[in-house]
């Protein structure tokens, strides 16, 4: 896994993440890809506990096939403190995949969180 992060000034984050995975995908056996993430978030100040908002996108491509066969974006990312330690991430998401050898995207729309 390869993660770069930095602040590009005081209150704007930017952060890019590569990783390489083999893959078990339904119905196709294990599969090399690689994921590619850009994320950016703005930090948010005396805002209680909202700590900051963002948005990221994530492709991912199969080398066996040779294309893109996934992305995960994200418009609306909320960051919330809940102490120190622990942080509570809402975010909503379009999910856009092909499938099979199918050339068109299917999308889903997600509403989500994470506990880090």
């Amino acid at each position: 896994m390869f993660n770069v992060p930095w602040s590009v000034v005081e209150w704007l984050a930017y952060a890019y993440r590569h990783l390489l995975a083999l893959r078990a995908i339904e119905c196709r056996g294990n599969q090399w890809v690689s994921r590619h993430r850009v994320r950016c978030s703005y930090k948010m100040a005396d805002m209680w506990v909202l700590t900051a908002v963002g948005l990221d996108t994530e492709v991912f491509y199969n080398y066996s096939t040779e294309r893109l066969i996934e992305n995960r974006f994200k418009p609306v990312k909320l960051f919330f403190s809940i102490n120190r330690q622990t942080t509570f991430e809402l975010f909503y998401m379009f999910q856009s995949k092909r499938l099979g050898s199918d050339q068109n995207w299917q999308t889903a729309r997600v509403f989500g969180q994470s506990l880090s």
